[in-house]
């Protein structure tokens, strides 16, 4: 079993000084030095708009300056992280966002405005066949989406909370076991809600207990290419699903220790193909830096530094 030497802890913290967004910076301070939270707020409501929603580059491969559900759902799982609180501006206009642009027609969110082409991107968020590739965004963002909802009770009404919960499950029982990264992932964030009925959080349990069996890539010949990597879906040992994988998690836990650059960082394990050749490269700085503060929080969690 490997653990984070010290040396290779501060390569980490050098290199997201030197080269992450000021958004990783406050949240290593917090979460590593005890820096007050409210830093990290002040970032992070750099990438907030007029609206209510988030865009602003804050996911580094989807760099348009509108707001999106998808990008709203990853600040809110942030501000989750940090454990802000309920009545937080940032968390009261995420939420008037995200009931604003619900589609009830379809009981929906559009993953991304029809206006992101216009900015760079990575080719699997280009608009020619989104609602496709996409699944009709039935489980993602959907999924993530619902368990706000349910953390944050004041949004809406226990109805219409239950009506958002009602359909979406009715898409989950069609799913197959073996689901896409990101729906395997939001219907995690969806089973974390501790305020989720608790019906609906057992058989979101049974359900998921099988996806991650099929979903998750145990083979680590293969986690140099792009797949969910076990330490993406069960990140800290107390974690949900931990028991069923644990194995491959002590493997996954080796792994990155290995791959760690010689520059301290995490790099990602994809790339934009070639679309948008100059944005690429900033992309996947910031991508770094975002990965390096997940894998310092990951391999403390789960006791592997020094």
């Amino acid at each position: 079993m490997k653990n984070l030497s010290k040396d290779r802890q501060q390569a980490a913290k050098a290199f997201i000084f030197s080269h992450a967004r000021p958004l990783e910076q406050a949240f290593y301070r917090h979460e590593f030095e005890s820096a007050p939270r409210e830093d990290a707020l002040i970032e992070l409501a750099r990438f907030q708009n007029a609206d209510g929603g988030f865009g602003q580059a804050l996911e580094p491969d989807f760099r348009a300056p509108e707001s999106s559900s998808y990008t709203t759902g990853i600040a809110l799982d942030m501000l989750r992280e940090i454990n802000a609180p309920a009545d937080h501006p940032l968390i009261r206009g995420a939420m008037a966002y995200l009931l604003h642009t619900y589609q009830r027609e379809t009981q929906t969110w559009r993953i991304i405005p029809p206006t992101g082409d216009a900015s760079p991107h990575a080719p699997w968020w280009n608009q020619d066949r989104l609602e496709e590739t996409f699944k009709h965004f039935r489980v993602n963002p959907k999924a993530e989406l619902v368990s706000y909802f349910y953390r944050y009770e004041s949004a809406i009404s226990p109805n219409e909370q239950d009506e958002m919960l009602a359909s979406l499950l009715v898409d989950v029982e069609k799913l197959p076991d073996a689901v896409s990264v990101d729906e395997l992932l939001c219907l995690l964030r969806l089973h974390a809600c501790e305020t989720l009925p608790a019906e609906a959080r057992s058989y979101l349990r049974e359900r998921l207990t099988k996806m991650i069996l099929a979903t998750v890539e145990m083979n680590p010949e293969k986690w140099g290419g792009y797949c969910l990597k076990p330490l993406w879906a069960v990140t800290s040992p107390n974690a949900p699903f931990a028991d069923i994988i644990r194995p491959a998690l002590e493997q996954n836990l080796d792994y990155e220790i290995d791959r760690q650059n010689e520059d301290g960082s995490w790099s990602p394990n994809w790339s934009w193909f070639g679309q948008f050749p100059e944005e690429w490269p900033t992309a996947e700085r910031e991508w770094r830096g975002v990965l390096t503060l997940r894998m310092l929080r990951t391999l403390k969690a789960f006791g592997r530094v020094e």
